[in-house]
């Protein structure tokens, strides 16, 4: 499972380690049946603009991403057995522990980014759209030729 570190515009470090759910079944499982998320971990979906929290264990914080990373909405401690609403516009969304959303910084209209190492692209990298970098490598080039933008490496904007 490919992870990634995800941070503000800013360069605060929400969680150091996002699993990235890019094929269909590891979105539709998710965190299902997890006794615990420890602080510092995460998981990213993308495409996903809304989020179920069946045979969930623990509340979560949900932050649903534009294509940009701007944040549309975020659900903060949203708990067991509940549906999120759809947000549109959304192109992925981040779930976190619960409390780790509540900071000034990851609030809607923040953005937020993800990459290996760092997590700082470069200004083309920055272009493309953020979620075709959660596909993996073969999901970026196929993405950013349907977007027509320059394929990037695994460090992009989430």
């Amino acid at each position: 499972m490919e992870e990634r570190r995800l941070e503000t515009d800013e360069g605060r470090v929400v969680a150091d380690h996002v699993e990235i759910a890019a094929t269909p079944w590891r979105r539709f499982v998710g965190l299902m049946f997890r006794s615990e998320l420890p602080d510092g971990h995460g998981l990213a979906l993308a495409p996903c603009n809304s989020i179920h929290m069946f045979f969930m264990r623990i509340p979560l914080d949900v932050a649903f991403l534009d294509g940009d990373g701007r944040v549309l909405r975020a659900y903060h401690g949203i708990r067991p057995w509940r549906v999120s609403r759809i947000v549109r516009g959304a192109k992925a969304a981040v779930e976190l522990p619960a409390g780790v959303k509540k900071a000034p910084s990851t609030q809607p209209e923040s953005r937020a980014r993800c990459g290996a190492g760092s997590g700082v692209g470069s200004a083309a990298q920055r272009r493309a759209p953020s979620y075709c970098a959660l596909s993996g490598p073969t999901g970026v080039k196929r993405c950013c030729q349907l977007y027509r933008q320059p394929c990037v490496p695994s460090t992009t904007i989430l």
